[in-house]
């Protein structure tokens, strides 16, 4: 899912037009208005017309894959105690399947290497259910052999992004503010406090924030000291803004409360966007299992800061030569400015303030390796041949000068013998925007931010930030992103009901349509072969109690599997009325089905399951072992169930969604709708989430989690069938939930059924 949002198109207001892609398109995928644009599905065939293209996305596969090798290989040695302790849970990867190309015609004025940038898809999916997909340019030099021995001694991702948008602050990005007339200086606005986060910062802390952790997740062992953190640096300007005002101020255009207050609120912004960003990392990385990551806003320009500061008052300001001392002078990072400097390329000296501005850039992205001193070269002396460091910059496509200066500057300053510098590889990782300006040029919603009201195609309806965020990047994230900045006080970020929030991904998912489908239709089998897809991505061994399909098998046995569960899912819904098959399709691609829920609507008490031998034995499974490995495994995972619900609930069984429409509102949609059913019975719900980060979602529905359960089957001797499948299916953990009735809970009132067991229990002692 893409957005493309055209300025002025009606009445007046941007219009925001959400565009599916299309992972089977055999040709290119364009999309109205967005000129130079287009999208290539894992289908798609060039011709030779396209030979080029073909070249370019080899070319860029290539690149993403060396970059996926470089923090992923495998590791030779065998793990120390300590590293056994550490979670391993690393991510299939996947790349290629799918690539963006850009090309845009260049003016008189510009000069890249290579008109045409190509992003190319990358997935990672996690035995836990998180599946991520970005589409990635990738940049990473040749690498020495040397280098790929033992992990790096220090491992930094850098990141940045800006305040506000030049539209936010009235910044015309066509006028000179250096220019002779004062008439054309458009003077910036200054925001108030708190003023809502512009489209551009939401779309840019998420994107960067899902690229950074999909990042840190790729790092494995091999190239990661377990005791080394990864360093997560986020370059958020400030010298910069401030300058904007001190020109103003030099050319008597403002006057110095306008400047303390315009810095007062870029200052207040910065550390806003700074906690915001690095608590939406965190929570990435916690669903990644990534752990040891240090995160912190990168400096490096405070001595230039206080040298403006202090000049405020009386003035004059600071000039480029003073400032370049500064830098270099009585301050924490004075001897890296010094070592910045001295090793600079003279054509990249600074002429103006301005260019030292954007040189700033340029020294955060290499700080890290730039040494301190005398000091540290004599410790380095006897240690230079082992240290080696990398540093992955992941960042919007537009900074790519930034990173080209950055590796020019590396080149220059490790082959230098006086410098003690350590080996250093720099890779770079740019991730594909997912909202665009339309145009027939480069989207940049920095340049060109549409504001907060804007009209949706597909709603008919008036949108603003939010609502274009929900829709590109799934209910899921845009809601942990609304609570961080609801705690920061941004007044657009608050929801005034659950309900209400219900009712939004309702109508934000309109191109998804719900309807019970009835096991005997050719329509049933379209929906099975949803499931399977869906549980192949991740592969959920839960699944595999009635799917005996691991990977291995051939397609003969593929299709038998398939076929067998269709008619054992059509005999469930034949031996049980109460079984209610839904499913959810997309009207904007030819009604695909693109999700299930099986639920059974039990309106009468359920009697109690007997002993085992009432289980029905897992038949698809041969004889023996692994069937009764199956038939274990069934009993545990019902127990809950069959124990604590025997009077009327909706129960939902099996719910699926495949890995495409994920983040898009159609699991909600399907809670809502059992939801709903309960509610008008007025009985309770129950579930199973075999995913952890499937209970916040539950619980948004009025679901309260039990305690999380194993599924261990054990057998006084094992044979090797049973060691097979304990080797295939492990682990698999789930947790029971259930819904009180209209999903209302009252502490101290409400009991869960786990707790009326227990006093029945205790009551009979």
């Amino acid at each position: 899912m893409l957005s493309v949002i055209h300025p002025n198109s009606h009445r007046g207001l941007p219009v925001v037009a959400h565009h599916h892609l299309y992972d089977n398109a055999l040709a290119t995928q364009n999309f109205p208005g967005l000129e130079g644009y287009r999208f290539m599905s894992a289908s798609y065939k060039p011709n030779g017309e396209d030979e080029r293209l073909s070249k370019h996305m080899n070319k860029s596969l290539k690149s993403l894959e060396s970059v996926c090798r470089l923090l992923h290989r495998p590791n030779d040695k065998p793990k120390t105690a300590s590293e056994k302790n550490q979670p391993d849970n690393p991510p299939e990867i996947v790349t290629g399947d799918g690539a963006f190309s850009l090309e845009f015609p260049l003016s008189g004025q510009q000069s890249i290497p290579d008109p045409r940038e190509i992003f190319t898809r990358l997935q990672l999916r996690w035995g836990n259910g998180t599946t991520s997909t970005q589409y990635f340019r990738a940049h990473i030099p040749s690498i020495k052999p040397t280098l790929l021995d033992g992990p790096f001694s220090s491992i930094h991702i850098n990141t940045g992004i800006c305040l506000f948008s030049k539209t936010a602050l009235s910044m015309d990005p066509g006028n000179d503010s250096l220019g002779s007339d004062s008439e054309k200086v458009t003077i910036p606005r200054t925001p108030d406090r708190n003023e809502d986060l512009t489209l551009y910062e939401l779309e840019t802390i998420t994107r960067l924030s899902l690229a950074i952790a999909d990042t840190a997740a790729l790092i494995g062992p091999a190239c990661r000291d377990h005791c080394s953190p990864i360093n997560i640096n986020i370059d958020i300007p400030d010298f910069q803004y401030f300058w904007t005002a001190c020109e103003l101020l030099e050319r008597n255009l403002v006057d110095v409360t306008y400047v303390n207050k315009w810095i007062d609120t870029m200052n207040e912004r910065r550390s806003l966007l700074f906690n915001i960003m690095s608590s939406m990392i965190h929570s990435s990385l916690r669903e990644r299992q990534v752990s040891n990551v240090k995160i912190c806003l990168t400096s490096g320009t405070e001595a230039a800061v206080e040298s403006i500061m202090r000049s405020l008052p009386a003035g004059p300001m600071p000039s480029l030569d003073e400032l370049l001392d500064k830098l270099q002078k009585g301050h924490s990072d004075a001897e890296q400015w010094k070592n910045f400097l001295a090793n600079l390329d003279p054509r990249h000296w600074p002429s103006t303030i301005s260019e030292l501005g954007r040189l700033m850039y340029v020294f955060k992205a290499v700080k890290p390796v730039l040494t301190h001193g005398p000091q540290q070269l004599l410790n380095r002396s006897s240690q230079s041949r082992q240290e080696k460091n990398l540093i992955i910059m992941v960042d919007n496509s537009t900074e790519w000068r930034i990173f080209d200066r950055a590796r020019t500057f590396l080149k220059r300053y490790t082959k230098s013998p006086t410098n003690g510098a350590s080996e250093t590889i720099m890779v770079g990782l740019f991730p594909l925007e997912k909202i665009f300006v339309a145009g027939a040029r480069r989207s940049d919603l920095y340049l060109e931010d549409p504001g907060s009201d804007m009209w949706s195609e597909s709603e008919a309806s008036r949108v603003g930030p939010w609502e274009v965020i929900d829709t590109v990047y799934g209910s899921i994230i845009s809601e942990r992103l609304r609570s961080l900045c609801h705690r920061a006080g941004f007044k657009a970020a608050m929801r005034e009901t659950p309900r209400e929030f219900k009712l939004s991904i309702l109508s934000k998912t309109m191109r998804f349509q719900l309807s019970e489908v009835h096991h005997d239709t050719d329509e049933f089998e379209e929906v099975v072969a949803c499931e399977v897809a869906s549980f192949e991505h991740p592969q959920q061994s839960i699944f595999r109690f009635f799917y005996p399909i691991f990977g291995h098998e051939s397609e003969v046995e593929k299709q038998t599997a398939f076929r067998n569960l269709v008619e054992l899912q059509r005999q469930w819904s034949r031996d049980d009325p109460d079984v209610v098959w839904i499913q959810a399709i997309d009207t904007q691609n030819n009604n695909k089905v693109v999700g299930g829920l099986l639920m059974k609507v039990h309106k009468e008490n359920r009697p109690a399951q007997k002993d085992d031998d009432e289980h029905q034995s897992a038949f698809w499974y041969p004889a023996g072992s692994q069937r009764k490995y199956i038939d274990e495994c069934l009993r545990i995972f019902t127990a809950p169930h069959e124990k604590y619900m025997q009077r009327p609930h909706v129960y939902l069984y099996i719910g699926f969604v495949l890995p495409e429409y994920r983040q898009q509102g159609v699991a909600d949609m399907f809670l809502a709708d059992a939801c709903r059913r309960a509610d008008e019975l007025g009985i309770e719900a129950w579930l199973e989430s075999v995913v952890a980060m499937g209970v916040p979602i539950y619980m948004r529905h009025g679901f309260i989690p039990f305690r999380k359960h194993a599924v261990e089957p054990q057998a006084e001797r094992p044979d090797d069938e049973w060691k097979d499948m304990e080797e295939k299916m492990q682990p698999l953990r789930f947790w029971p939930m259930w819904r009180p009735p209209h999903g209302k809970f009252v502490p101290g009132e409400t009991n869960p059924p786990w707790n009326e067991f227990m006093s029945s229990m205790l009551s009979k002692l």
